[in-house]
């Protein structure tokens, strides 16, 4: 229950960023002003894009500079996207931590681990495509649930879903940093991140389908969290010196 209690606190943390033109590529922000958590939403929102590489070589050189391993937890971010109107929308961002707190989320036997080191993709020591992570991840939690059971698994009281099983089985995303990090390494990072979310986004939007008959991003915000009580981003991405 304490795992639960710390993972639902940091997923429904709301943020909220005044957004001018969200719709616009061109960041209008001072780049070099960002620290790390900032760095990394924005790492992810533009990994597409021409800033991407700028963006990751802040992020390097901050870990160099601090010689710490990072770790980031994805949270629910509410977006205004015009004042006036009070319109809102959500989004993917990050609350991140050094080390003294990865233990709250370690459990080994039902962690799904995926490496990144050398501009390639590791789990289990075997070496895989960007486009075999998904279902990698969704048969390893699949198994988890059976194997271990009650291990895999938290109870949690919701509001929307009474008392209800939540899964606690894992994913962590380990980034190796160096002198010789490439763009290659970071796009690889943020790619599996896109994938690995996407798991828990088809969940959420199946609760919400079954639950109230409209998809995930037509509900309320109330409606939104209470989901993400009961199926939160279980993903730690570790930024390791």
């Amino acid at each position: 229950m304490k795992y639960i209690n710390l993972l639902v606190t940091l997923t429904i943390i709301l943020l909220f960023v005044v957004c001018c033109n969200q719709k616009s590529k061109e960041l209008k922000i001072d780049l070099k002003s960002q620290n790390l958590v900032n760095l990394t939403k924005l790492a992810y929102e533009y990994r597409n894009d021409s800033i991407f590489p700028e963006i990751c070589q802040l992020l390097n050189d901050s870990i160099l500079i601090k010689n710490k391993s990072f770790f980031m937890f994805p949270i629910f971010i509410n977006e205004v996207i015009d004042v006036d109107l009070n319109k809102h929308d959500t989004i993917i961002g990050f609350s991140g931590f050094y080390s003294y707190i990865y233990n709250e989320f370690r459990n080994d036997a039902a962690t799904f681990y995926v490496l990144i080191d050398n501009d390639s993709i590791f789990i289990d020591h075997s070496f895989y495509d960007i486009s075999d992570i998904k279902q990698l991840a969704e048969d390893f939690i699949s198994r988890a649930h059976k194997e271990y059971g009650d291990y895999a698994k938290d109870k949690y009281k919701s509001k929307y879903f009474g008392e209800t099983e939540v899964s606690i089985v894992n994913i962590v995303v380990i980034l190796t940093i160096g002198n010789s990090s490439t763009i290659i390494g970071w796009k690889l990072c943020f790619d599996c991140l896109h994938e690995l979310f996407s798991i828990f986004e088809d969940e959420q939007n199946n609760i919400a389908l079954q639950k109230w008959n409209k998809p995930f991003n037509s509900l309320s915000n109330a409606e939104k969290i209470g989901i993400l009580e009961v199926a939160p981003y279980r993903i730690c991405l570790n930024l390791k010196r």
